[in-house]
């Protein structure tokens, strides 16, 4: 695999919406506890700074240490496979397929129940398109 499928420390895919409006309001937080530490002289205030810019360091650090491999789609290479249904699969309703020791949610336009074998047709986004194997 290439450096190109690994998400760097500034890439989008370790830095979502999420993590960035909490480390935002983390910041908010910890400017106003330290002016109001230095205007109203409180140790108590100062120690929540203290704490939040903690939290905040912490969040960066453990964010920046994610291992984060990005799949290309050519990377796919399951269709034909066999895999075995860990949850019933309902036309409409998807279910779960174990394949090469992964966990994967599937839709088939069959019901297929826990534990029979099932063929990978495709993939659709996140899920595997399945049908029932015929023994």
């Amino acid at each position: 695999m290439s450096d190109k499928n690994y998400a760097g420390f500034f890439s989008p895919y370790r830095w979502s919406p999420g993590s960035i409006i909490i480390l935002t309001i983390l910041s908010i937080m910890n400017v106003l506890l330290i002016f109001g530490s230095l205007y109203y002289h409180s140790i108590m205030l100062f120690s929540s700074f203290i704490i939040g810019l903690a939290i905040e360091l912490l969040i960066i650090f453990i964010k920046g240490f994610e291992n984060l491999v990005i799949m290309e789609n050519e990377e796919f290479n399951y269709e034909g496979s066999y895999g075995t249904v860990l949850k019933e699969i309902i036309p409409g309703k998807e279910g779960v397929v174990k394949i090469k020791n992964e966990l994967w949610s599937a839709k088939s336009d069959e019901t297929i129940k826990k534990g029979e074998v099932v063929k990978i047709i495709k993939k659709e986004g996140l899920y595997l398109i399945v049908k029932r194997e015929k023994n």
